[in-house]
């Protein structure tokens, strides 16, 4: 095992790394504040990343947790901001939290699960849309969810096919503003 650590004391960023092996289990973990997410993603996306990513193996079978949060941050040149806690196993990943926003629009509170062994998916948030600072904002619940195809193969964390998903439904219920005088809304697919 053995860890590092590096920071700068003028930006007030800083990175710590952790590594460990043992006989059938190995784990890292990298904890990171004040990263420039323009390191990662070009210039179009600039901001700050903070957050805590765990990964572990234990006799082959590997777990991974993000909870990720990006401040601070223009994507050309519109704010845009990210708060993002997730976990994953070979069987399944769990969202227990994204909030998103970008100019006016927003996701918040965000939750789902993507399961393999049941061949199911959902996703469920809060959904706002505002067209300009003196408009009203349309807000509603957005819903995503349906069947998955199981997977021909075994696959890594987080390696899901988009022809997995072989049907579905996108909701907006207790829509609130709507331009199409409408409370509900479906879409199957």
């Amino acid at each position: 095992y053995g860890w590092i650590s590096l920071s700068s004391s003028e930006a007030g960023e800083k990175y710590l790394f952790y590594l460990t092996r043992e006989k059938n289990f190995s784990g890292c973990t990298a904890d990171f504040t004040k990263s420039p997410v323009q390191r990662l993603s070009g210039s179009r996306l600039t901001g700050n990343l903070t957050g805590l990513i765990n990964y572990s193996d234990k006799a082959n079978n590997p777990e991974l947790a993000v909870d990720v949060r990006l401040s601070d941050a223009f994507f050309e040149n519109a704010p845009v901001a990210l708060n993002l806690d997730f976990s994953a196993t070979l069987n399944e990943i769990i969202i227990n939290n994204i909030d998103l926003k970008y100019r006016l629009n927003s996701l918040e509170h965000g939750t789902g699960i993507i399961n393999r062994a049941d061949q199911k998916y959902q996703y469920t948030s809060g959904l706002t849309i505002q067209q300009s600072m003196t408009s009203k904002p349309s807000k509603s619940t957005l819903t995503v969810k349906g069947d998955m195809s199981p997977p021909l193969d075994k696959k890594g964390l987080l390696e899901i096919s988009p022809a997995e998903f072989t049907s579905g439904e996108i909701i907006l219920s207790d829509i609130e503003n709507s331009v199409i005088d409408y409370d509900y809304w479906s879409l199957s697919f």
